[in-house]
């Protein structure tokens, strides 16, 4: 088979630029300078080449972005630079308290004071940026070229998520500009939109398939469970975003003296840099910076927990140090818990691994901090006497550490004739068991006949703190000990083969609906579109057209880039397809043919859906034919 030619090389090299330039304007910059259709165009056309020539592909190429799926768990990968964590000042539990300098953040600044040997810190810059609600990560480069993606872990060796992190469009495959560093350890946030984290749990309530995904508790967890999917395709779906802040490590790199710069570096190099990173000087410059992230942080189209300070002078950085877990230059200011009113509307209860039968309450639904809350945390029993809790009262709500939401106090009590007292079980609400009352804890007093206590010891069994047994979650587990295949926990251990490739076949079983379930929606909503005369791109239509010679690669890419619209494509002459790229003349005009009958068979916009989605229901759905379809 002969090699690629010195054109077809060149072109490739050409594509690569192209594509990493506009994707850098698209996802980084959002200033995009051509049209979707025209950057798909010259994707497929890359596509077909590193098809055609597989030696054309290179590490960096936009089409390497989804990998292969993860065999096993994700393998370690050590930071050329520790990941440290920072010192955290807490905010003050009076909401209103918070606006008055915080004796902690004064604390600091003095500790910096003796530190750096300085008379005073009022001329001393920092870089101020807000604390991203996200998933920290680190970015490999050599030569320029992303080479690995690791999480935090323990801060000296995190797990490779190479693959996923190559999903996520802002992240430069490549670096820009001339004469790289030759080596860059760059750090950064991953994370997810309030719009995005919206749309994603909407996509999991529309999906009533078994096995689907449950909604995501917030934004952050969104993220992390994103990350750390086994397949890349899956996180390619995932609307994940990152910022990067910092530099870990860099060789024969240029030569920076202060934070502020070292950012100008990254955005140069094609990173996403926050734009609300700004140089603050001394205790007021960044107390004021506080307030302002604070008061408008529901606002922000992204979750943010605090701020960062970070002394601005690199040299200075270095002279201060770090201790074994933080750097003594920089610290993160946490902002006030988010908070809303609910009407408590019922009390349930529900036993976990211990036995201990915890109270949860059940809320009228309210957003607290960009997302719905309709139960939390009732803490205990004594927490439901002290403040003398009836369902109906109005509560304060807050997330604890924006994850967890919890009531913290009673707002007003209901009137009498509604108010209704919390009941505490005399019986088990799962397996009836007696309970018993001991102090402010209520227990389960059935043991392992209880089958949620079986479950949560099994489910804590196989978790990553204790035995780490993939592929053995919550519904898998459930399922055994339904089917009477797991009691305790060394029953793990006499699964046989029959039951373990029974309970794999239902999990593709699971797998299979839920992707035709996707297939579905998908169509459902593009026939939804060309019926409601909303525009459809005109390459992600190309695919499903099924027309005679237009299936492969090259042809369906020249297809997608030679016309606009389906209007325009239905809309064509036999002159039109002149310039396809068939050398073989007879082939080329079956080709033609079969394009031209496409367009007199589908002569409207308005019933091109039959023609794509007749043959593809055919194909899979088992039993339809076309009437049916």
């Amino acid at each position: 088979m002969a090699g690629p030619s010195r054109r077809a090389a060149q072109r490739a090299r050409t594509l690569r630029g192209k594509l990493q330039r506009h994707a850098h304007l698209y996802y980084v910059c959002d200033a995009p300078e051509i049209e979707d259709a025209e950057y798909d165009r010259l994707f497929r056309e890359l596509q077909d080449l590193e098809a055609a020539h597989p030696e054309l592909a290179t590490a960096d190429s936009p089409t390497r972005r989804v990998g292969a799926p993860v065999e096993g768990g994700f393998p370690p990968a050590k930071h050329v630079q520790a990941m440290l964590s920072l010192a955290n000042i807490m905010p003050p539990e009076e909401p209103k308290a918070f606006e008055e300098p915080h004796p902690e953040l004064e604390a600091f600044f003095q500790r910096l004071d003796k530190q750096a040997g300085r008379e005073g810190l009022l001329g001393l810059e920092f870089v101020a940026e807000p604390k991203f609600d996200g998933l920290a990560i680190s970015l490999l480069y050599e030569d320029g070229v992303l080479m690995r993606a690791a999480t935090r872990g323990d801060g000296v060796t995190g797990e490779d998520v190479t693959a996923n992190v190559r999903t996520i469009h802002s992240v430069p495959l490549r670096l820009l500009g001339k004469a790289p560093p030759r080596l860059l350890e760059v750090r950064g946030e991953v994370y997810i939109s309030r719009d995005g984290f919206r749309r994603l749990n909407e996509q999991a309530a529309l999906t009533d398939a078994p096995g689907a995904r449950k909604p995501f508790a917030n934004p952050r967890n969104a993220a992390a469970g994103s990350l750390r999917q086994k397949d890349p395709k899956v996180t390619a779906e995932r609307p994940l975003d990152i910022y990067c802040y910092a530099v870990g490590a860099m060789e024969d790199g240029p030569s920076v003296a202060s934070q502020d710069a070292m950012l100008g570096l990254l955005r140069g190099w094609g990173f996403r840099v926050c734009d609300l990173a700004q140089v603050v000087t001394g205790g007021e410059g960044c107390f004021a910076y506080y307030l302002a992230r604070c008061r408008e942080r529901a606002e922000l189209p992204y979750e943010i927990d605090g701020v960062v300070y970070k002394i601005n002078d690199l040299a200075l950085q270095r002279s201060l140090g770090q201790d074994a877990r933080a750097p003594h230059w920089a610290v993160a200011h946490k902002f006030p818990a988010q908070k809303a009113l609910a009407v408590l509307e019922d009390v349930g209860f529900q036993v976990g691994r211990t036995g201990v039968v915890t109270p949860v309450a059940h809320l009228s639904a309210v957003e607290v901090g960009g997302v719905m809350v309709r139960r939390a945390t009732l803490h205990n029993i004594k927490f439901i006497d002290d403040k003398g809790l009836r369902i109906g009262d109005k509560v304060e709500v807050r997330r604890a550490g924006d994850v967890i939401p919890k009531i913290v106090r009673v707002e007003s009590k209901a009137p009498s004739r509604r108010a209704r007292r919390i009941r505490l079980p005399d019986a088990c609400p799962v397996c009836g068991s007696k309970t018993q009352r001991d102090e402010d804890m209520l227990y389960c007093t059935g043991g392992l006949t209880c089958a949620a206590q079986v479950r949560s010891s099994l489910v804590h069994f196989v978790s990553r703190d204790a035995m780490d047994i993939e592929d053995m979650g919550k519904e898998n587990i459930a399922w055994l000990v339904e089917r009477g295949a797991l009691r305790r926990v060394d029953d793990f251990y006499r699964l046989t083969e029959g039951q373990v490739r029974e309970l794999l076949e239902r999990k593709a079983r699971m797998q299979r609906r839920k992707e035709l379930a996707r297939k579905l929606r998908l169509a459902s909503r593009m026939v939804r579109d060309l019926r409601d005369g909303r525009s459809v791109a005109w390459p992600e239509l190309v695919p499903a057209l099924e027309i005679t010679h237009f299936r492969d690669g090259g042809n369906m890419a020249w297809l997608a880039g030679s016309f606009d619209s389906p209007a325009e494509f239905l809309a064509a002459e036999p002159s039109a397809f002149d310039s396809l790229g068939i050398t073989e003349k007879k082939e080329k005009d079956a080709a033609v043919k079969s394009a031209m009958q496409f367009v007199r068979d589908y002569p409207t916009v308005k019933i091109l859906p039959q023609a794509i989605f007749v043959p593809w229901l055919k194909k899979v759905i088992p039993g339809v034919g076309d009437k049916a379809a």
